[in-house]
């Protein structure tokens, strides 16, 4: 049995320096935003997790602003909850589940430029060992796999730049660059779905879907049209540790890749499949892939 009683809070605010003139700062945005379109006049509603791709009538929770020829958007989530999960597995917790993104577009070189960081405090608000979930699993901590709760996010979500070029009437191609991002396995990861508004908690699907959201090295290229993309990434395979504010790095290489496909054949549907190969993504178990 699950109780929750959750309250939620959407931010988007932004603090710059210099002269910014607002351009759109809408809560509850329900249409496309065709003054942001990007290459191939695609719009920034369709713009999911890492590179993926979301339905255009996807609704988008952000503000815009202008800072010279940079578009400037912020975002955010902050959910309040008293998480009760019952029976002999499960435990209670009070905490906040949490992200704040931020991301800079400009034009360059014929194509469109984006800096992207996305991050969240959950290392803190939720602790190290995550919040009660039955019959979730996946990564561990203090030396123990992670069952009946769902791990904390990382401090460092995302930091990445992806850039976007037009090389036809309807072609393109895109470079995706992660320090820290999401490479082009699964769906759109859990919190960019718009389900995430109403249901704060990860799916009991998220490990074996979405588990690479956050990797810690991601290189990603791709060619799309106005309804289609196919990408491929190489990055490094292993899930964050359980510390959950730092970079791994640490004995780590870009030893894993992917493909995926994906199809918007609607302003309401977007279709994708994929192929990954993982090396050793579990820190318990190293030998397997």
């Amino acid at each position: 049995m699950r109780r929750i009683l959750a309250g939620s809070a959407t931010a988007a605010l932004v603090l710059v320096a210099g002269t910014v003139s607002p351009v759109r700062a809408q809560m509850n945005m329900q249409h496309p935003m065709e003054m942001h379109a990007g290459p191939l006049g695609i719009p920034e509603t369709r713009m999911g997790s890492g590179t993926s791709w979301l339905p255009d009538a996807s609704p988008m929770h952000a503000a815009h602003y202008m800072l010279g020829r940079w578009t400037l958007m912020l975002h955010g989530k902050g959910f309040f909850q008293y998480d009760w999960q019952g029976g002999s597995r499960g435990s209670n917790q009070l905490g906040i589940v949490n992200w704040g993104m931020a991301a800079a577009s400009r034009p360059l070189g014929g194509g469109q430029l984006q800096l992207r960081a996305m991050l969240s405090a959950e290392p803190w608000t939720i602790g190290g060992r995550g919040y009660p979930l039955l019959v979730q699993s996946g990564e561990s901590y203090q030396g123990a796999p992670l069952h009946d709760r769902q791990h904390p996010h990382d401090l460092f979500m995302e930091l990445a730049a992806l850039y976007e070029r037009p090389v036809a009437r309807n072609l393109g191609l895109s470079l995706y660059l992660a320090p820290v991002g999401e490479p082009a396995v699964g769906p759109v990861a859990f919190p960019h779905r718009p389900s995430a508004a109403d249901d704060p908690l990860a799916p009991i699907s998220h490990h074996w879907q979405d588990g690479t959201h956050i990797t810690f090295g991601v290189v990603t290229g791709g060619v799309f049209t106005r309804s289609a993309k196919l990408e491929a990434s190489w990055f490094n395979g292993r899930e964050p540790d359980e510390i959950r504010t730092n970079f791994d790095y640490a004995g780590r290489r870009l030893d894993s890749y992917s493909a995926r496909l994906t199809v918007n054949p609607g302003p309401r549907w977007s279709l994708s499949t994929w192929y990954a190969y993982l090396k050793s993504p579990e820190g318990l178990y190293p030998d397997e892939s």
